[in-house]
């Protein structure tokens, strides 16, 4: 049984892509790992009120969640690198559009929010879901690039030794399971952290 199986069953949090677009149509990917509850229809997300996923989901009420098993897109989506997006298709009978390469995407329309905390907690309902393909499965280096894609979100707050020691470990189970995307993904991910903590000198920190 695949997890994409799995998440019919119970209420889960599952990682994936969440495609929003503001008023002017202007979209944006980003990774999300909501709580998916398939047989009541509702899902719940909890974007930092910062986000522009959390500002377009204010603004339209609307969004589509993905499960993909494509890591190397979810690498570059949680730095911010996708540009331009992957391309999209509509969704029919409606004015949204998805991914066209995913496993299984759920349009969303929000019904009620809490504020408290820097993350906000989104309730929202799942109107229409749809399976494009087979989830293919995460081996130990796609699950190693979705470890590594959090790390590098947390550069400049975790210590840049623990960070260092992390992505090593990481380093191992791609190179012993991982492909060409993998390798690539992760290259990418372990230049951006470096670029990145570079760019972080002591009199910045804090």
């Amino acid at each position: 049984m695949s997890n994409v199986d799995c998440v019919d069953q119970s209420d889960l949090v599952i990682e994936g892509l969440l495609t929003t677009s503001d008023s002017s149509g202007d979209a944006n990917l980003s990774p999300m790992g909501p709580r998916i509850d398939i047989p009541r229809k509702k899902m719940v997300l909890r974007p930092f009120k910062t986000s522009r996923s959390y500002a377009n989901l204010i603004e339209t009420k609307s969004g589509v969640f993905h499960i993909t098993d494509d890591v190397n897109l979810i690498a570059r989506a949680a730095v911010g690198s996708i540009n331009p997006l992957p391309e999209m298709v509509p969704i029919i009978d409606t004015d949204a559009e998805r991914l066209r390469d995913t496993c299984r995407w759920f349009l969303l329309e929000l019904v009620s929010i809490e504020q408290e905390g820097e993350r906000a907690t989104l309730n929202l309902d799942i109107l229409k879901m749809g399976r494009v393909r087979d989830f293919t499965g995460f081996n130990r280096a796609k699950h190693a690039v979705i470890e590594a894609a959090i790390l590098a979100t947390r550069v400049g707050i975790l210590p840049d030794s623990e960070i260092t020691s992390q992505m090593e470990m990481l380093r191992s189970w791609v190179d012993k399971t991982g492909g060409i995307s993998e390798h690539d993904a992760y290259s990418f991910l372990q230049q951006f952290i470096t670029r990145k903590t570079k760019s972080l000198s002591p009199i910045n920190v804090r």
